[in-house]
């Protein structure tokens, strides 16, 4: 009822009505956020969902922002992703190609690089992570703070959590990266300036700890929240194979050699 009145009719708003209570009590008093966001969508044969993720980014965008826009990076998908995030827009999205699959960390790359907001967050495209979740870093960001989340619940399950543990031991013992998330992150883009994209050098989703890592170097303060992730509703999981999490080693192992080295 107060969503109603506060915001425009409950069919603009029905992916917000299958929420915890806490979180939909935060829908209800979140003030619209002074700032002008980034949100960009990560996809790789996500012809099912994408559309479904921007108007997710659109609602949030529209309702408790000020400025927005939506970026979608297409890292070599096979199917029909792009045109449908094409046909999606309504001259808020703009769509960025890969010619081939380069990797998450690519994508990112290719997303922030092209990124015009204040603020500058990315989301996968298969709604793991929505935006609603972003309503706890807006109060918290400013230009000299990157705000991270971590899970309160795995989104796959015990075995991917365990999984995740023993990825984030690996990245801080072995890389020597200190930082530590789940999910996603938001920062200013005014650490793009003062940091170099072009020599981030990781393409899977190392990337993100690589960059956190040079912002953290580089005087960024950080803060944390805990955020609920979705189960996937449509597509395919991306199953994690052998040969992919021998790529992440090597990347991890290849960071540690060049931080050495530098």
């Amino acid at each position: 009822f107060f969503l109603m009145i506060r915001r425009p009719p409950r069919s603009t708003l029905f992916p917000y009505t299958t929420l915890f209570r806490s979180d939909a009590a935060t829908l209800i008093t979140a003030p619209r956020s002074p700032h002008r966001l980034s949100m960009v969508l990560l996809a790789w044969n996500e012809q099912e969902s994408i559309e479904a993720a921007i108007r997710d980014c659109r609602r949030f965008g529209g309702l408790w922002l000020s400025g927005y826009e939506i970026i979608v990076v297409d890292d070599g998908s096979t199917d029909a992703t792009a045109s449908r995030a094409e046909a999606a827009s309504q001259g808020d999205v703009r769509v960025i190609r890969h010619d081939r699959n380069l990797g998450m960390g690519a994508a990112m790359r290719s997303g922030y690089a092209a990124a015009h907001g204040e603020y500058i967050a990315h989301l996968p495209a298969d709604r793991q992570v929505r935006p609603q979740s972003l309503l706890a870093f807006l109060p918290l960001v400013d230009p000299e703070t990157t705000v991270v989340s971590t899970y309160a619940t795995p989104p796959s399950g015990e075995t991917r959590r365990l999984m995740s543990l023993v990825f984030r031991l690996i990245v801080q013992g072995l890389g020597g990266m200190r930082v530590n998330f789940a999910g996603t992150y938001v920062f200013h883009r005014r650490w793009l300036d003062t940091i170099d994209l072009g020599s981030l050098r990781c393409e899977t989703f190392v990337f993100s700890f690589e960059l956190l890592e040079r912002l953290r170097r580089a005087g960024s303060r950080f803060a944390e929240v805990t955020i609920r992730p979705f189960m996937r509703e449509m597509g395919q999981s991306r199953e994690v194979a052998a040969k992919r999490i021998m790529r992440v080693l090597s990347e991890i192992v290849h960071y540690r050699v060049r931080d050495l080295i530098a």
